[in-house]
């Protein structure tokens, strides 16, 4: 095999993608989740892309990660929304799968403890 080959066959490898998706539900109606999601992407992460129509935003966890997450905000029944999170990320990179994974857990957490944090009056 040559070099060119060699390569060029790595750089596949690397370049393909996995999806994984995570989904949390929250006790929250889809209108306060959408806000407080919409702000965690933004004040703790990059936020690529945000679809106030279809509940949908892309986020970063840095400039020079090589992986990305797609988020969406449904409604779950009364009262309640489901949050998806899914992690585009190389399959051949383990640390990088790692990463990103902890990654979607500081989101979920993140998400979670402003959902959760009571209203001060």
């Amino acid at each position: 095999m040559t070099a060119h080959a060699l390569a060029l066959s790595a750089l596949f490898l690397i370049s393909q993608v996995e999806a994984a998706e995570t989904a949390r539900v929250f006790n929250v109606p889809v209108e306060g989740t959408w806000a407080v999601a919409v702000a965690v992407a933004t004040e703790a992460f990059l936020a690529d892309r945000i679809s106030h129509a279809d509940h949908r935003l892309r986020l970063r966890a840095g400039p020079l990660r090589a992986y990305s997450f797609d988020v969406s905000i449904r409604e779950a029944g009364t009262e309640k929304t489901r949050v998806e999170l899914t992690l585009r990320a190389p399959t051949a990179i383990p640390a990088v799968r790692q990463d990103a994974q902890r990654t979607a857990d500081r989101y979920f957490t993140l998400l979670r403890q402003r959902l959760e944090k009571p209203e001060r009056k």
